[in-house]
């Protein structure tokens, strides 16, 4: 079945991942806001907003790379028993 959250579904083959890390990794997908055209990049708040808009954006980058940490340690866990 295709998730129609997950940009890139080669990177979890069927059956690969468990219910919960798919979940996750769907949702790190669906989250994703960097890059490309028309990306949270490219909007401009103004100079009032640019602090809180630095902030936002480390903690929501640095939120999406734990979760993918998270999905790629549950493999391992998931393979080790």
């Amino acid at each position: 079945q295709t998730d129609p959250f997950l940009y890139y579904p080669d990177t979890a083959p069927e059956n690969f991942l468990t219910p919960d890390a798919h979940k996750l990794l769907s949702a790190v997908s669906a989250a994703w806001v960097f890059g490309g055209m028309g990306s949270w990049n490219d909007a401009v708040y103004g100079p009032e907003h640019d602090e809180e808009y630095s902030h936002v954006s480390a903690d929501l980058y640095i939120a999406l790379q734990d979760a993918i940490v998270a999905v790629v340690n549950s493999t391992f866990a998931e393979n080790a028993k």
